[in-house]
């Protein structure tokens, strides 16, 4: 017996732990580890237990729930009204977003599901069908899927279970579908605003490329005029002849000499 369950599971419990889908709680049920993660005073701990396992998994689920929840939410708000989930497992947009969701998936897990979001809003059809074998276009005309309205189809953590064959059929098939059309564009020119200066708001007068800020009224009091400096004037010849006067020293009697370098 697996006490985590199926994959479906696991993503269900990570995302009730992260707080990322309301519903998700509701669908953990049975004998299982995930079931666990629907006890408010226990998520505090468990949180720490999806890095331990597989490192990245916890904020992994959290943020791609969070994405696609905003595709989903910004492809209703631009017109679009059906929403198709391959391998749709446990997802419960269907019940959080007012679209005309297809849920496609093995029959044991699409009744699994039907039964557990028993009473939640939405109009959901569920598709028992299986990628590898059957006829997905002839599986959603009979629900009711209209090929000519413009849809969202989502395959998430898909393709990595089916064969490159169903992979290349499935994608052929959400090509047929009809292409979104692309937004109008509205260009819209505006020249940028002039932050004009302080100092001009009161004139109205544009700023100009000689002005400069006005000085302020203490430095234009108290400045100092400009002083030039003296006037170079040559020392005379006694100065020089100071200036040259050699250290005195004893002379062979014992007298003092000093010498003078005259000009």
């Amino acid at each position: 017996m697996n006490l985590l369950g199926s994959t479906a599971d696991v993503c269900a419990a990570l995302r009730t732990l992260s707080g990322t889908d309301p519903l998700a709680a509701r669908m953990l049920t049975g004998p299982k580890v995930t079931t666990l993660a629907r006890l408010t005073v226990l998520r505090p701990l468990l949180r720490t237990v999806p890095d331990r396992l597989v490192p990245g998994s916890y904020g992994y689920e959290a943020i791609r729930t969070r994405h696609v929840d905003s595709v989903v939410a910004a492809e209703h708000a631009s017109g679009t009204n059906q929403l198709v989930l391959l391998g749709a497992g446990l997802d419960t947009r269907a019940h959080r977003f007012p679209l005309h969701t297809f849920e496609v998936d093995l029959p044991p897990l699409s009744r699994r599901k039907r039964a557990l979001a028993a009473g939640l809003p939405g109009r959901v059809q569920y598709i028992e069908a299986d990628l590898e074998r059957d006829d997905i276009r002839s599986r959603l005309l009979a629900a009711g899927f209209d090929p000519a309205a413009r849809a969202l189809v989502l395959a998430i953590g898909l393709f990595m279970y089916v064969s490159p064959a169903a992979a290349e059929r499935t994608l052929t098939l959400v090509a047929s579908f009809p292409p979104r059309e692309p937004p109008r564009l509205r260009l819209r020119l505006r020249a940028p605003r002039r932050q004009v200066p302080a100092r001009h708001r009161t004139t109205g007068r544009a700023p100009q490329i000689h002005d400069r800020p006005p000085r302020s009224p203490c430095t234009a009091h108290t400045a100092r005029p400009a002083t030039r400096p003296p006037p170079h004037t040559p020392p005379s010849p006694l100065r020089q002849t100071q200036a040259l006067q050699l250290p005195r020293h004893r002379g062979s009697r014992g007298r003092a000499a000093h010498a003078r370098i005259s000009p």
